[in-house]
């Protein structure tokens, strides 16, 4: 099922005519140092929000602890399987986007491949009649790429181009396809259908920086193999930017698990991966989701399509100031918990590219599943 967050604590903002957006990711006690003298490469402020998740634009601190509060949520999913092609799940791999000009909600999600759904509040969700792909011998459904496993989508409000406003990453299990769309519904793919992104697995997200005008990917590399895990072998984080959406850089890898991720771990075959990620442009600084996959170990005899590595999966915040290099955060707690209602207390799959502002709240969807991974 796909849920929203809705957040309620407060946090700081430098400017007090900013909505007060973020409001449970940070919240800080601050001393700030009497003498604030600029260094030589003083930050300058972009007249929009600073959270203080870093320490960059602090002159000095004491006596500061930094609390990450998870986010709140319904108490039951907004959309959930209920369609005969959409079986007993359907995901949410990429996209929710609210039209500045109406104010319509849009989603694009897993089913029997890519099926299409709205809503005017985001809450309460309709599966608009498409007449596109036929089910069972009816073309009464919302399906709109029928032969596409898992898509994330773009609305390029900056497009040069009207009939490539909309575009999208196919993932697979080793590369990624590209497509483009006019009005969201009707796609045409880059390349003839051809490798777009070679690398990468399944998983993707997808935003534009503003000050450069890159595309960029945020993507999974490729699954780990079935015996106890080196380093590279694990699913990690990367990144690859486009001027034109067509030629890509060379993958980056941007976070990794690292020592502190397997604390808690007891045997060989457990350890910590990430499962995917995000990252979004938020006040004068980038925001991210990690999906944190704890691995406590393979299961070896398992129903087709059952996954072979069982775990819980829950979230954390990532942040960049440049959308290319990433942190964690100094606290890992989850930002977005397993539970507490059972829909979502074995994993939290995956998100939408950016959250949502909705008044004075934050809505984060995502894939919310009640059992583990395996």
């Amino acid at each position: 099922p796909l849920m929203p967050h809705r957040s309620t604590p407060p946090c700081l903002s430098l400017d007090p005519m900013f909505p007060q957006l973020l409001r449970w990711f940070t919240c800080l006690c601050l001393l700030i140092g009497t003498q604030l003298a600029p260094a030589a490469d003083a930050y300058r402020t972009h007249g929009e929000a600073e959270l203080f998740v870093d320490d960059r634009i602090l002159a000095s601190t004491e006596n500061v602890e930094r609390v990450l509060h998870p986010a709140g949520k319904l108490d039951r999913p907004v959309l959930e399987p209920a369609m005969p092609w959409e079986g007993e799940r359907i995901y949410l791999y990429g996209t929710v986007h609210r039209d500045a000009a109406s104010g319509r909600f849009r989603m694009w999600y897993n089913a029997a491949g890519i099926c299409y759904a709205e809503s005017a509040d985001g809450l309460h969700w309709v599966r608009p009649s498409l007449g596109l792909h036929a089910h069972n011998g009816s073309k009464e459904n919302n399906i709109i790429l029928p032969e596409v496993i898992n898509l994330t989508v773009f609305v390029d409000e900056a497009a040069a181009d009207p009939a490539e406003r909309y575009k999208a990453l196919f993932g697979s299990s080793r590369f990624y396809r590209g497509g483009y769309s006019a009005d969201g519904i009707h796609w045409k793919l880059y390349h003839e259908g051809g490798k777009l992104i070679p690398f990468g697995s399944e998983l993707a997200a997808l935003n534009r920086d503003p000050a450069t005008g890159e595309y960029l990917a945020f993507i999974r590399t490729h699954p780990p193999k079935l015996h106890p895990q080196s380093s590279n072998e694990k699913r990690t984080c990367a990144i690859t930017t486009s001027r034109d959406f067509r030629q890509w850089s060379d993958p980056v890898v941007a976070i990794e698990p690292d020592a502190i991720d397997d604390r808690w771990t007891l045997g060989a075959d457990q350890r910590t991966e990430f499962y995917g990620w995000n990252g979004f442009r938020y006040g004068s600084q980038y925001l991210g989701f990690l999906t944190v996959f704890r691995i406590v170990g393979t299961i070896a005899e398992r129903a087709k399509p059952q996954s072979a590595f069982d775990g819980p999966i829950d979230v954390q915040l990532i942040h960049s100031r440049d959308g290319r290099a990433w942190s964690r955060t100094r606290v890992r707690t989850p930002v977005v918990t397993n539970g507490p209602h059972a829909y979502d207390a074995g994993t939290i799959l995956h998100f939408a590219n950016n959250p949502i502002v909705v008044g004075d709240e934050v809505w984060l969807y995502y894939t919310a599943i009640n059992t583990t991974h395996g």
